[in-house]
Order: C-alpha cells, then sequence, then structure tokens
C-alpha cells in the first residue's frame, strides 16, 4: 500500500504554528489598544494625514474597530490562501503566512499611531 495519499499535519509544522501563533499576538495587541486606548477619547479621530495637505480624514470609535476588523479578515483570507498552498507548494504558503507577519505588524503600527495622535 502506497503512503502518497497522507498529508501532513498543517498545525503540527513548528513553522506555520509559530508565525500563527506570533500573528494573533500581533493583532491582540492591536485590538487591545484600539479598544483600550481610543475607547476614552470622544472627539473625532484623525484617520489621515500628510505633511502637505495636513488632515484630510476624520472618522469615529467604530472606524478604528473597523480598521482593525479589515486586517482581521485581510489575515484570514491570507492564513486560508496559505493552508491551499501548503499542500501544493511550500513556498507560497509561507509567503502568505509570512505576508500574515507583517500585514498585522502594519496594522498594529497603524493603530498606534492613530490612537496616538488623538
Amino acid at each position: 500500500m502506497s503512503n502518497y495519499h497522507i498529508r501532513v499535519n498543517f498545525w503540527g509544522e513548528k513553522n506555520t504554528r509559530t508565525i500563527f501563533i506570533g500573528t494573533l499576538t500581533i493583532l491582540a495587541a492591536g485590538l487591545l489598544i484600539a479598544v483600550f486606548a481610543a475607547s476614552d477619547s470622544s472627539a473625532p479621530f484623525i484617520l489621515k494625514f500628510d505633511g502637505i495637505r495636513g488632515i484630510s480624514m476624520f472618522g469615529e470609535y467604530s472606524n478604528v474597530l473597523g480598521l482593525w476588523l479589515l486586517g482581521f479578515f485581510m489575515t484570514i483570507l491570507n492564513f486560508v490562501l496559505g493552508e491551499f498552498f501548503f499542500f501544493r507548494d511550500r513556498a507560497l504558503s509561507y509567503i502568505a503566512f509570512s505576508t500574515n507577519v507583517v500585514l498585522s505588524a502594519i496594522l498594529f503600527i497603524a493603530l498606534a499611531v492613530i490612537v496616538h495622535i488623538n
């Protein structure tokens, strides 16, 4: 009998588990910043600004949580794609998983900047 039909345990591999836990940790820290630090402010939040034009977009507390929620769904979608590629091409799978870490870090930085400015 051939053993070609046996699949590798997706969550049992050390690299994918480490990336998944790291990504969830960064996302949880971003959620904590958005919930605890941003909920104290009642004024409109500055969501977009630059050095030339200044402030160009205001928002509410729900927009800050929506930003986190959008990043969370993008991360989940990327993990699903990574799992799909895991059994077909490991290199693409690791690229998708590593992109999750970068995505969650950028989301964390964006939430921290929004909370710090306000």
